[in-house]
């Protein structure tokens, strides 16, 4: 299972459910009031980094510190974290994926494959295969043990970047401690205290050195359009891909999860280029499927982050339900267009209404993405896909929209009048000049007088304004408030 923690300043609920008959428990956090706007955010990047090491060094701890959440939990005894769990990171225009895990055990390695210690130890090897580098946490207080070595030498056969850190190091006395950490053979190595927030700046600094290019990743040369297709498993996702494709490249089963890698397809549609990406589901329901589990959330950051528009596949048996939420709350945060493609349209019993009200249900569901299109499709028998693949470029064109600045200030200060921004003692505020950034999909910096006053539901007002008078369906909208330059 995996337990997300998107951003810290969003409202969620939590509630624990089964791990898909793998015996495992822990807790899904589901955004129920995901509408906060979206500000001066560049998209994430699929970079991620996992936190590893043996049990009881801080590493839930540390990814706390570091997201700024409290979704791992974290005690003195070891083996707490039983699950793998993602959250972001962010810092400036800088963001990664960051992934806490169970403590690597050798021991746990050799023992049967069904007992709780080896499905354990196997999700946290998943992780750090996956990622792009590795945080190998140690614990001062312990010092560098046999095991510490062992696993040191295994994440370096890996060929990963890594990070080789001594937590619990409070003040200068106890980096005087830390010297027989050098017996691992490295000159590099952080020190830090996750409890006290000591040292996480130069640990940040040093993934963004490696790792950071100073802008989004660039869009695929190839291709005139770049589509990553995500969802549950078993919702059609890799019947959609061989539809356009026109024969059977994904292997298709009714059995969930049958897909297990992200993998790029090509092909024409009226002399332009398309890429695909057909990802893995998100829940596993054999044992084995369950370890899979991991890579398929993994795998599907990566491809939201390649994508110019991601399709949320979900179908009429069980539409909009919490994983379809947790990952149409990644697509936003992540600023790509989506599209909601609600399948096996085919096999629904309906009537003249019933896609209206399905389409209601959907956005009062997901008031987040509100503002995606809906369709219902049949990739199988090919119902309305032609319409769908139209509609993502045509969400792509409407991304590089150029809005002239003087028709954007009418706008946004004519909405200003009509609902000003209301400051203490009865004052009103309101904008003053607009801009369009550069970048896609579209971003405006708005200015006022007093940009600290703005409430996030008026940005979602200025959002709301922006898509109603020029057409922004599909886009998430980033708003940056600026003060009023001075005269």
């Amino acid at each position: 299972m995996i337990i997300y923690a998107p951003d810290a300043r969003l409202k969620f609920s939590c509630r624990t459910i089964p791990n898909g008959g793998a015996g495992l428990y822990g807790i899904f956090c589901l955004p129920v009031c995901f509408h906060r706007p979206l500000k001066n955010s560049l998209p994430v990047v699929g970079l991620i980094i996992s936190i590893v090491g043996r049990p009881n060094t801080g590493k839930s701890t540390l990814f706390n510190a570091l997201t700024g959440t409290s979704r791992a939990l974290t005690d003195d005894m070891p083996g707490v974290t039983r699950d793998t769990v993602i959250g972001m990171v962010e810092d400036g225009d800088f963001w990664f994926t960051l992934c806490d895990t169970a403590g690597l055990s050798a021991h746990a390695a050799k023992m049967p494959e069904d007992t709780l210690e080896y499905k354990v130890n196997r999700q946290a090897e998943i992780a750090a295969e996956t990622a792009d580098g590795i945080i190998f946490l140690t614990d001062r207080k312990s010092g560098f043990l046999p095991e510490d070595a062992d696993i040191y030498r295994q994440l370096r056969r890996s060929g990963k970047k890594l990070y080789f850190c001594v937590n619990k190091v409070d003040d200068a006395a106890h980096e005087l401690s830390t010297a027989e950490f050098f017996e691992a053979g490295t000159e590099d190595i952080l020190t830090l205290s996750a409890a006290h927030r000591k040292g996480l700046d130069e640990l940040i600094a040093a993934i963004r050195r490696d790792f950071f290019k100073g802008q989004a990743p660039a869009s695929d040369t190839i291709a005139d359009l770049s589509l990553a297709v995500i969802g549950r498993p078993n919702t059609g996702k890799s019947t959609l891909v061989n539809r356009l494709l026109g024969y059977e490249k994904q292997i298709t089963h009714d059995m969930a999860g049958t897909t297990r890698d992200a993998v790029d397809s090509y092909f024409k549609y009226y002399g332009k280029t398309v890429r695909i990406i057909d990802t893995a589901g998100i829940r596993r329901k054999s044992r084995v499927d369950t370890l899979l589990e991991k890579v398929s959330v993994l795998t599907a950051i990566r491809s939201v982050s390649r994508a110019d528009v991601v399709i949320l596949m979900t179908d009429t048996e069980n539409m909009a339900v919490d994983q379809d939420m947790k990952l149409a709350a990644y697509v936003r945060k992540a600023g790509k267009p989506m599209i909601i493609a609600v399948n096996k349209w085919d096999i629904c019993e309906k009537d003249s209404h019933t896609a209206e009200r399905m389409r209601k249900d959907i956005k009062e569901r997901m008031v987040f993405a509100a503002y995606c299109p809906v369709l219902f499709i049949s990739a199988r028998e090919g119902q309305r896909v032609p319409e769908l693949l139209q509609k993502c470029f045509d969400v792509q064109e409407k991304s590089g929209i150029k809005i002239p600045t003087a028709r954007l200030i009418k706008v946004l200060k004519e909405a200003s009048e009509a609902n000003p921004i209301h400051l203490p003692g009865g004052r009103k505020d309101r904008v003053m000049y607009a801009s369009q950034l550069p970048g896609r999909p579209p971003a405006f910096m708005l200015r006022v007088k007093r940009p600290d006053m703005v409430m996030d539901s008026y940005t979602a007002y200025m959002e709301n304004t922006l898509r109603k008078h020029f057409d922004l369906e599909a886009l998430p909208i980033r708003i940056l408030w600026k003060a009023k330059e001075k005269s």
